[in-house]
């Protein structure tokens, strides 16, 4: 429970604030009203999350002039398909404290249009759970194999995780694991 004169400041996203809000009774009129109009915004969709840490001794790297990258599968397809578009993010390659001497990092994440619905059927841990998991992360790793290929192969990776919208909502607090808002360019007030 907050309590505050004036204000809280929150970096929830809205979805996760209206709940937070919950069913408390005589909110005050403009409350209400923002209360309302909050759960009625656009939604960003879950995503996938792929984190990666490697053996980076005698790692060619003189490919990568950027550590942060789009990765899209199939121009023909729609960048909203979170099997299609994904971020790949190495930021050991600008900050070398964040791991180890001799390591690198790698986060890769889905686009946002993870369809949620399937996942939110599934119990973390379980069988069916993990499998889909893997299956819906097979994208993120091919992601990371156009940067370096034998990613999988070579021995190299010394811990992997992938984070399912299950994950993103539990760990995050993120509503139906969600980054939050989708307001499309140009339609927003």
């Amino acid at each position: 429970v907050v309590k505050a004169k004036k204000a809280v400041v929150s970096n929830a996203t809205p979805f996760d604030t209206v709940k937070m809000l919950g069913d408390q009774p005589n909110l005050p009129q403009g409350v209400q009203d923002w209360k309302d109009t909050l759960g009625k915004l656009p939604r960003h969709g879950a995503i996938m999350h792929l984190f990666i840490g490697l053996d980076a001794e005698g790692l060619d790297l003189s490919h990568i002039e950027d550590p942060a990258h789009l990765i899209v599968q199939d121009w023909g397809r729609s960048l909203q398909d979170s099997q299609n578009l994904c971020s790949f993010f190495m930021p050991s390659l600008l900050d070398p404290s964040v791991c180890p001497p001799g390591k690198h990092v790698i986060h890769v994440y889905s686009s946002g249009g993870e369809p949620y619905e399937k996942w939110e059927n599934l119990t973390p841990g379980s069988p069916e759970y993990e499998a889909y998991k893997e299956e819906r992360g097979e994208v993120l790793w091919k992601a990371v194999e156009r940067a370096f290929p034998d990613i999988r192969t070579s021995g190299r990776v010394e811990f992997s995780i992938i984070g399912s919208p299950l994950a993103h909502e539990a760990f995050l607090r993120r509503d139906r694991g969600t980054y939050g808002m989708a307001w499309a360019a140009g339609t927003s007030a």
